[in-house]
């Protein structure tokens, strides 16, 4: 048996005990932790996959979802490798942190690894929902790609188009309006009504670019449909000090 581990040794000892004596990974307590981790999770919090290697190579271990996490979240592509190599299945919340995080690469790789296309996140957002929300129209495409549905529905009942039109900035219209128009080219559709009755065209009208208002309208979005709460899509830019979409969209 190794001797209990104290708060003077360091990660690097811990390691060489644990592979000569070749007993099972576990948890392990120092200084530098709030928390118990196992060496292995250790290890690639601190970007070490030099002691990860000789970890999983010398004797079983435990943790390695968590240990992918920590990989993943501190940025060590090269401990995330060895684990997806070793046969770790990403878990949900990793394939949610790298899209956040705008590593399209990544997030299919952890896909092609047995990671859950149908993942879903708060609101029961699916990845698409998170893809459009953080304007990542690489991801966006390569999720469709992979067979998600681009209509697909949140809790609230809202498409991934309406999430690129509730969240808009002039500094983000470019972009946001060419992943509308990609994922009108994927046959979103524009007049889905969501649980409030309110429509990507309603969204863009109070959060939007007037180029952006203009395009849904030229990929046939209906300005005369009414939300639940009797209001027209002009009446939300209105409402919202969007002069100039409430002048596009205002019935003549």
């Amino acid at each position: 048996m190794i001797p209990p581990p104290g708060d003077d040794l360091d990660l690097d000892t811990l390691v060489l005990q644990a592979i000569r004596w070749r007993v099972p990974d576990r948890t392990y307590k120092t200084r530098d932790y709030l928390h118990q981790h196992s060496l292995v999770t250790m290890a690639c919090a601190c970007q070490r996959p030099d002691l990860l290697q000789e970890l999983l190579r010398a004797c079983p271990s435990q943790g390695l979802t968590e240990a992918l996490d920590q990989a993943i979240w501190w940025y060590s592509d090269a401990c995330v490798e060895l684990l997806l190599k070793a046969g770790v299945t990403p878990t949900d919340s990793a394939l949610g942190t790298v899209l956040k995080d705008g590593r399209y690469e990544l997030l299919f790789r952890l896909l092609d690894h047995g990671g859950n296309l149908q993942a879903r996140f708060q609101g029961e957002a699916s990845l698409l929902h998170l893809a459009a929300t953080h304007k990542n129209i690489e991801a966006t495409l390569g999720l469709i790609q992979r067979g998600l549905f681009v209509d697909t529905l949140d809790a609230g009942g809202r498409t991934p188009l309406m999430k690129v039109c509730e969240h808009g900035s002039p500094e983000t219209a470019a972009r946001g309006q060419e992943l509308m128009l990609q994922l009108l080219e994927n046959r979103a559709r524009p007049n889905t009504q969501d649980k409030r009755g309110m429509t990507a065209l309603m969204l863009a009208a109070s959060a939007a670019e007037p180029e952006q208002v203009q395009l849904l309208c030229l990929a046939g979005a209906d300005a005369t449909l009414k939300s639940h709460a009797g209001l027209q899509a002009w009446e939300y830019a209105l409402q919202a000090g969007k002069a100039e979409n409430s002048s596009l969209l205002r019935p003549t």
